[in-house]
């Protein structure tokens, strides 16, 4: 559910913060819109959004996250080399 997903985005979001080394320059949790954002989001995308999102708030010198940071264009799967059941030449 979005509900789920927003508890994974948090998660995500402190579990950065923690973790890497530019983590202590944010707040220790995110904003709730930039979390209703991230819901939107498979919880891969999320972390992958989240990591962008990051970036674009260190080049602005901000220590919090904004919704318009988090960018909700998920990754694209790849398309397989050769089709399924045959290998071309």
């Amino acid at each position: 559910t979005a509900n789920d997903l927003k508890k994974i985005a948090g998660h995500i979001y402190r579990r950065m913060v923690s973790k890497e080394p530019w983590g202590k320059k944010f707040d220790r949790s995110a904003d709730d819109e930039v979390l209703e954002v991230l819901a939107t989001l498979k919880p891969r995308d999320q972390q992958r959004a989240l990591r962008k999102a990051f970036i674009c708030a260190l080049r602005a010198n901000r220590t919090a996250l904004l919704a318009t940071d988090v960018i909700t264009t998920p990754t694209p799967t790849p398309t397989p080399k050769h089709p399924f059941g045959f290998l071309s030449q």
